[in-house]
């Protein structure tokens, strides 16, 4: 057998090492690729029980809506406003962060019933505080249009196409071509789609409702000038002492018997309202002015915007959903608009529900 030469002999040891580099770069390779999948496979597996844990914070809050003690009295003294508070049989489990903040859709202007004059009002206020890019007419026009109503001022844009129909998402707005993209952050926390009182007009809560809103609301009533602003001033005024009230220490609860959120009966009548605010009620101006405002005011929230925030763990990313629940309305399928992957279902209607000889289902939900 003949020998290997030195030249040979070494050779075969270069190739033989060079494959067991290139062997070990390939096991490295697939060790890597190895652990990259098993890490996006726990993080699907993360937002998939995630996205549960969503729902499941959605579910416990219309719980609480539906087991409401007043349900005709809402406030944010019930205990689903704000940041509720868990019954103690939720469990989110051990390391999960959970926060949700719930308010009513009827502290809001429902564009869809909302008047030019209460739109106009509106987006002024919205324009002081924080400056708006598109023309206050061309926005309402814009709007008015969209749905299928005629603007008095501004907004003729002969040729182009509206909707002709009612707002079923604010998300609508970024279609309507004469509104300026970044102007609807800007209102979006002020308007809604959902809810409508008597002869299809904006309700809105004078408990929940902020401070700008109710001013817009007072400000677009028919009358006189000076006594709608002495009116708006009056309400913001009360609600904003109450507001004040509410975060006293319990040792001091004398504001709280003096000032108490709005009932059925305070808004029943305009003499209830009048002694209500500590007005005059012998202004036959004033008098007008409140009975009109009445028409636009109810304490009986259906609709209910939830907003949950859910992280597993310190290594989570996260999911935020936010959706809307209530009763369905007409037109409008339970579940309309939600995110892939996150389901919207009615429950049985229990306590609240039934009460309102209706079931409250989940209109919309989406992943932010």
């Amino acid at each position: 057998m003949k020998r290997l030469s030195v030249n040979d002999r070494g050779t075969v040891v270069i190739v033989a090492l060079s494959m067991i580099v290139l062997f070990s770069m390939m096991a490295s390779g697939l060790g890597f690729r190895g652990g990259l999948e098993v890490k996006l496979v726990k993080r699907q597996l993360d937002l998939f029980r995630e996205r549960y844990l969503a729902e499941a914070a959605v579910a416990t809050v219309q719980y609480l809506i539906e087991k409401d003690e007043q349900p005709g009295e809402d406030s944010p003294l019930d205990a689903w406003y704000g940041e509720p508070g868990w019954p103690e049989s939720v469990d989110f489990g051990e390391g999960s962060t959970v926060t949700v903040k719930v308010t009513d859709e009827e502290s809001k202007i429902n564009i869809n019933y909302a008047s030019e004059a209460l739109l106009t009002s509106l987006f002024e206020l919205i324009d002081e505080e924080n400056e708006l890019s598109t023309e206050i007419d061309e926005l309402v026009a814009g709007i008015m249009n969209w749905r299928g109503d005629s603007a008095a001022q501004g907004g003729t844009k002969l040729g182009e196409k509206y909707k002709g129909s009612l707002f079923e998402s604010l998300d609508e707005l970024y279609l309507i071509k004469d509104i300026k993209p970044g102007d609807i952050p800007k209102i979006a926390p002020y308007i809604t789609v959902f809810g409508v009182g008597a002869k299809n007009q904006a309700m809105i809560n004078p408990n929940t409702a902020s401070l700008l809103v109710l001013k817009a609301m007072v400000l677009s009533l028919a009358g006189d000038e000076n006594a709608r602003e002495d009116l708006a001033d009056a309400l913001v005024h009360y609600r904003d002492l109450l507001d004040s009230s509410q975060e006293l220490p319990e040792s001091e609860s004398s504001a709280r018997e003096t000032f108490s959120y709005f009932s059925p009966e305070d808004i029943k009548l305009p003499e209830n309202l009048h002694f209500k605010l500590d007005i005059s009620n012998v202004d036959p101006v004033l008098q007008a002015l409140v009975a009109q405002l009445l028409t636009h005011l109810t304490v009986d929230s259906k609709f209910f915007n939830i907003y949950v925030d859910i992280k597993e763990n310190e290594s989570s990313l996260g999911t935020k959903v936010t959706g809307v629940i209530g009763p369905p309305m007409a037109g409008q399928s339970a579940g309309g608009g939600q995110a892939a992957g996150l389901r919207a279902r009615p429950r049985r209607p229990t306590g609240r529900a039934v009460a309102q000889s209706t079931e409250m289902a989940v209109l919309s939900l989406r992943e932010l």
